[in-house]
C-alpha cells in the first residue's frame, strides 16, 4: 500500500482495478499495524475527515460487543497521513482501515522507529486482531447490501 508514500501504492491499485472490481460489488478493509496497541477502525484524512460507511461501522461495532476480547476495539481519526483505504475511499468504493492503536501515544507502538522489529510484536494481541479482523469480514459479508 505504502502510505508512507502518499499511499502511492493503494492509489495505482484502487486505479487499476476499478475496471475488474466494480464498485458497487466491492468493499476495501485495509489491515495494517496489527500489534502494539488496542483494535481501532480509522476514520481517514488529514483535512477533511472520510466518515466510514455506516453499513460497516454498524459491523465493527456488532463483531466489537460480540467477544470479551474486542471490548476496548472501537473508532478513531488519525491526527494525520491517510490508511491505505482512503485511496478506495476517493474513488468510490465503501472501505476502512482496522489497526491497533497505544491511547498514549496515538499510534501503534513503535511504529516507524527503529524499535519496529518482529521482536517487539506483541504476538497475543496480534492473534487478537486477526480474530477481530476473521469476524469482521464474516459479519460485512453477512451483512452487506442488506
Amino acid at each position: 500500500g505504502a502510505e508512507e508514500a502518499g499511499t502511492g501504492g493503494a492509489w495505482a491499485l484502487a486505479r487499476d482495478m476499478q475496471a475488474r472490481w466494480p464498485i458497487e460489488d466491492t468493499v476495501v478493509v485495509a489491515v495494517d499495524g496489527l500489534s502494539g496497541g488496542e483494535i481501532r477502525w480509522i476514520r481517514d484524512g488529514e483535512l477533511l475527515t472520510v466518515p466510514i460507511p455506516a453499513w460497516m461501522e454498524r459491523a465493527a461495532r456488532r463483531v466489537a460487543a460480540s467477544d470479551p476480547r474486542f471490548g476496548s476495539a472501537r473508532d478513531f481519526d488519525i491526527p494525520s497521513g491517510a490508511t491505505d483505504a482512503r485511496p478506495f475511499r476517493t474513488v468510490g468504493y465503501d472501505g476502512f482501515c482496522i489497526t491497533c492503536v497505544d491511547p498514549e501515544i496515538g499510534a501503534p507502538q513503535n511504529y516507524h522507529l527503529p524499535s519496529d522489529t518482529p521482536d517487539n510484536l506483541d504476538l497475543a494481541q496480534y492473534a487478537i486482531t486477526m480474530d477481530f479482523v476473521t469476524a469482521l469480514a464474516r459479519e460485512l459479508w453477512t451483512s452487506w447490501k442488506r
